[in-house]
């Protein structure tokens, strides 16, 4: 079965014996028309063409730090999986967006799901205010001058510039 990657994947370890990343590279045709392994940049190029082994590989190489911001941001699994869809999808469907001259691939989505999650956030928050019900209003004026001293009464708590320490 041909699933548009190449058959060698590498594996090893760094010099402290660390185990590095397995990456699967995508065979997909360059510019030029011949096969070949492309970066980040020349597979936003094949993607904006309608190639979908570009997409693939760039998703393998992405998703995991697109989730892991999504992650960070919502600490809820689901939540940052849906985003993490959504931004995909929006890069499949507009690939064309993107400026290679205003950065990496990898910020550009980065970018692009911390904005999502942090707007899911806020929605979110604006969500559960208004199943809470409405919140009293507050006079941005300000209470009155006696309103105020009977604030301060409130408690029989002392303010700071109220408070005398002995020595």
């Amino acid at each position: 079965m041909d699933d548009g990657f190449e058959g060698t994947t590498t594996a090893g370890t760094d010099p402290d014996g660390e185990a590095t990343t397995i990456r699967r590279t995508a065979r997909v045709r360059t510019p030029e028309g011949r096969k070949g392994v492309l970066d980040d940049q020349d597979l936003m190029v094949a993607v904006a063409r309608g190639d979908a082994s570009a997409f693939s590989a760039l998703y393998d190489r992405l998703a995991p730090t697109v989730l892991g911001i999504c992650l960070r941001v919502l600490r809820d699994r689901a939540e940052a999986e849906e985003v993490l869809g959504d931004v995909f999808l929006d890069l499949w469907r507009r690939a064309d967006r993107y400026d290679s001259s205003r950065g990496a691939v990898a910020a550009y989505l980065v970018t692009q799901a911390r904005t999502r999650a942090i707007d899911r956030l806020r929605s979110k928050a604006r969500r559960q205010a208004r199943e809470a019900g409405p919140r009293p209003e507050i006079d941005p004026g300000g209470a009155g001058r006696g309103e105020t001293q009977e604030l301060g009464r409130i408690g029989d708590v002392p303010r700071p510039d109220q408070v005398q320490c002995s020595t």
